[in-house]
C-alpha cells in the first residue's frame, strides 16, 4: 500500500505538470489494477454527485422524479461503469504496451499505463467537481463552448501523457519517440475525455440549444393535423357510442371504458387496445367496450382521452345501460405525477391533466350507480380517498407516494397492467381477487428487479361487491385472451 502511495503522489505530481521525485514500482501489475480501481470510484462518485445535484436543479431526466429514484438508477448503471473502466484500463494498457515494446522495454508497459490512468484522474477531478457546482451553467451552455472545454481538457491531458513519457523513458527527445507519443496522446485523450466521466453525455448541448439557422427551423412533421383533431372529436364520440349496444332490463351487465392518455409513449395504446379485446371476450362485454386514446396514429379512429371526452363518454354509456344495475368498469393507464394528477398529452394540442376531483365529479356526474375504477400510474393511490364510496371499487397500481414501473418505450405493457389484465384477470372474473392476485406478482417482479415496492391500493365498497357478486352469477367468463402489442403501435418516439 505504501508503494501505492507513492505512485498517487508521483501520479498527482504529472497531473500538475511537475517532475515526481521518485516512484517505488516494485510491483507495476498490481498497482494498475489498483489504479484501474481508484478511477472506477472516481467515475461512481461523480455519477452520484451529479445525479443528486441534477435532481435539486431539476435538469435529471433519467433518474426518474426525486431522490427516491437515483440510488435505482445508481445500482442499474454501476454495473456497466464498471466495464466501461475495465475497457479503458485495458485500452490504456494496450497501447503503453506499444510504447514500452517499441523502446524496448516492455517491464515499463504496466507503470506507464498506471501513471497515466492516475494523473487523468487527477487532471479531471477539478473539472468534475466545476461541473457538480455549476451543473446548471453547464447545461445552458451552447456547442462553441463545447468545443473550449474539450480542446482545455484534451490539450492537458496531453500534456500530462508527455510528462509520463518523458517520466518513464528518460530526457531525450527523439523523432520516434514524438511520433508514438502524438498518436498516444491523441487515442488516449480522445478515451479519456470521453469514458472517465462520461463527459460526452454531461457536457452535450440539449436539444434545442444546437447552433442552428433559425431560418430554417420548422415544425415537426406529425402524422395528423391538431386543429381538425380537436374538431373532430365530438363526432368521434359520438360514432363511438353509437356502437355501444344498449343493456337489457332486468339483466346485470357489465359495460367498459378504457382510457390511455400519454401519446409519447405507445405501452399505453397497447393497454387499452387489450384491454377492449379482454372484456368483450372473456367478459362478456361484446359492443359494450368504448375505448379513448392518445397516439399520433389512432387520431382518425379513436377519439382522444381527455378530461372532455371522458364526461361525454360516461354520460353517453349511462345511456345505454340501466344505471342502477349495470356495472361501469373504468380502467385508466398513463404517468401519474407526485400532484396526484394523471398526465394527459398529445402535443402540440393542449390538454387539462385529470386530478382525482375531476375524475370523482366525472364518475358522479355519470349517473352510473356501480363503478369498478382502476388508475393505472404512479402514485395513483392518492385517487382512493376522494373516489372512495359504498357502490364504487377503486384499485390503484401504487399508493400515493410511490412510482409504478413498466411504462417508457422499451415496455409492451406496465408491470401491472401485465398483473392485472394479462395474468389475472385471465385467471379469475372476479376483480377483487384479481387484484389480489395482481398485487401479489408486482410485488415480486419489483423485488426481484431491485426496486422500491409501488403498494397497489384497493378500496371496495360493500354495495358495489354486492353487485358484482349478483352479476358473476348470471354470465359464464371465456376463454384467456392472449396479450399482443397493438398493430398501429409505431413507435412515438
Amino acid at each position: 500500500m505504501q508503494e501505492f502511495l507513492s505512485s498517487l503522489r508521483a501520479s498527482l505530481s504529472l497531473a500538475l505538470l511537475r517532475q515526481p521525485n521518485r516512484v517505488k514500482a516494485i510491483r507495476p501489475m498490481p498497482h494498475f489494477w489498483l489504479a484501474a480501481l481508484f478511477l472506477f470510484w472516481c467515475y461512481v462518485m461523480f455519477d452520484v454527485l451529479w445525479g443528486i445535484r441534477s435532481v435539486e436543479l431539476g435538469l435529471a431526466q433519467g433518474f426518474g422524479p426525486g431522490f427516491d429514484r437515483i440510488w435505482v438508477d445508481f445500482w442499474i448503471s454501476t454495473w456497466w461503469n464498471f466495464q466501461t473502466i475495465a475497457m479503458l484500463a485495458l485500452c490504456v494498457l494496450a497501447l503503453a504496451a506499444l510504447s514500452a515494446a517499441l523502446f524496448g522495454k516492455s517491464f515499463m508497459s504496466y507503470s506507464l499505463a498506471t501513471l497515466w490512468l492516475l494523473s487523468s484522474a487527477f487532471a479531471l477531478l477539478p473539472f468534475a467537481a466545476l461541473a457538480v457546482v455549476f451543473a446548471q451553467s453547464i447545461a445552458a451552455l451552447q456547442r462553441l463552448h463545447f468545443a473550449l472545454i474539450f480542446v482545455l481538457i484534451g490539450g492537458y491531458l496531453t500534456l500530462v501523457f508527455f510528462a509520463a513519457m518523458r517520466f518513464c523513458f528518460g530526457p531525450g527527445l527523439v523523432l520516434r519517440r514524438f511520433a508514438l507519443g502524438a498518436f498516444n496522446a491523441s487515442l488516449l485523450t480522445a478515451i479519456t475525455c470521453t469514458t472517465v466521466f462520461n463527459l460526452e453525455y454531461y457536457f452535450a448541448p440539449l436539444p434545442d440549444e444546437l447552433l442552428v439557422d433559425e431560418g430554417v427551423i420548422s415544425e415537426p412533421e406529425l402524422p395528423y393535423n391538431p386543429e381538425r383533431v380537436m374538431y373532430q372529436q365530438q363526432r368521434l364520440v359520438e360514432k363511438a357510442l353509437s356502437g355501444i349496444h344498449e343493456g337489457t332490463s332486468g339483466q346485470i351487465e357489465l359495460f367498459a371504458l378504457s382510457f390511455g392518455a400519454d401519446a409519447t409513449e405507445g405501452v399505453f395504446l397497447n393497454e387499452v387496445s387489450y384491454s377492449k379485446r379482454l372484456f368483450e371476450e372473456r367478459f362478456g362485454a361484446k359492443n359494450r367496450v368504448l375505448s379513448l386514446a392518445n397516439h399520433p396514429y389512432t387520431t382518425d379512429s379513436i377519439p382522444l382521452a381527455t378530461a372532455t371526452n371522458l364526461r361525454a363518454a360516461m354520460r353517453g354509456l349511462a345511456k345505454k345501460m340501466n344505471p342502477d344495475e349495470d356495472l361501469l368498469f373504468v380502467y385508466m393507464t398513463t404517468h401519474g405525477a407526485q400532484t396526484h394528477e394523471l398526465l394527459v398529452q398529445q402535443g402540440p394540442i393542449p390538454l387539462d391533466q385529470i386530478s382525482p376531483k375531476t375524475l370523482a365529479q366525472a364518475l358522479d356526474q355519470s349517473g352510473v350507480r356501480y363503478q369498478v375504477i382502476v388508475v393505472s400510474a404512479c402514485y395513483s393511490g392518492g385517487f382512493i380517498g376522494p373516489l372512495r364510496n359504498d357502490s364504487r371499487v377503486v384499485m390503484t397500481a401504487a399508493n400515493a407516494t410511490q412510482p409504478s414501473f413498466g411504462c417508457g418505450a422499451e415496455s409492451d405493457i406496465t408491470y401491472f397492467g401485465q398483473a392485472y389484465l394479462v395474468e389475472a384477470l385471465n385467471q379469475t372474473s372476479d376483480f377483487v381477487k384479481a387484484f389480489e392476485i395482481a398485487e401479489k406478482s408486482v410485488t415480486e417482479r419489483e423485488q426481484l428487479m431491485g426496486f422500491e415496492p409501488s403498494k397497489p391500493q384497493i378500496a371496495a365498497g360493500p354495495e358495489a361487491l354486492a353487485q358484482i357478486r349478483l352479476w358473476k352469477k348470471q354470465f359464464e367468463p371465456g376463454d384467456p385472451v392472449p396479450f399482443f402489442p397493438d398493430a398501429r403501435n409505431r413507435s412515438v418516439n
